[in-house]
């Protein structure tokens, strides 16, 4: 295989991008090639296996057009409701959002456009989302931010398998928890997204 010329180049730069060179090998150590401090590695650094670089933090979002079944909180489609409707609004640009009624799929695009566009991008995990459930195992959807189903990032991940890898969340206070982390772990989901502020968890 080719030798990556990363070190000739820092050499000819002098001494300066040599330093550099070493901090940067100095900060990761000897980092698993799975583990998020990975993705600060250059490809040469962990033998040129460029599928080895995981990005372990991806949001996705929708609104639920085209079948997604994902929402937003409803406060962020009125302006009854200021805040939370600007705020939909920069999320809504952001995302390069230009159509509301193809908000989802506009997403998906811009996300796997600029994914594709990175040079050794490896892989993605794409975060689902769960909705804000109460102790007694009730949904609050007004304290529900936004929500994205499980099925949403392993449909997108199976589109997308150079780029994505899907991550489920899965509230404990849902009465079908264990039932739900058993059905995905048979699909091969590995890891659970919490987020305890958002999602009425107690840690």
């Amino acid at each position: 295989p080719r030798r990556c010329r990363c070190r000739a180049e820092r050499r000819a730069r002098g001494p300066r991008a040599r330093a550099v060179g070493r901090t940067r090998r100095g900060l990761v150590g000897r980092a698993h090639p799975y583990r998020a401090d990975s993705v600060l590695r250059h490809p040469c650094e962990i033998g040129g296996h460029v599928e080895r670089l995981v990005d372990h933090h991806v949001h996705i979002a929708g609104i639920g057009v085209g079948g997604t079944n994902a929402f937003v909180n409803a406060k962020m489609h009125s302006w009854a409701h200021p805040f939370h409707r600007l705020k939909f609004k920069v999320y809504m640009s952001s995302a390069g959002i230009e159509d509301e009624q193809h908000g989802d799929a506009q997403f998906v695009e811009r996300l796997a456009s600029l994914v594709s566009n990175i040079e050794n991008h490896g892989k993605h995990r794409i975060l689902a989302f769960d909705k804000h459930y109460r102790r007694d195992g009730t949904v609050d959807l007004d304290k529900t931010e936004f929500y994205v189903p499980n099925e949403y990032v392993f449909e997108l991940a199976e589109r997308f398998p150079q780029l994505f890898v899907p991550n489920i969340s899965v509230n404990p206070y849902r009465p079908d928890a264990n039932q739900e982390l058993e059905k995905w772990a048979a699909r091969g989901a590995r890891v659970v997204k919490w987020l305890p502020n958002a999602m009425g968890i107690d840690p």
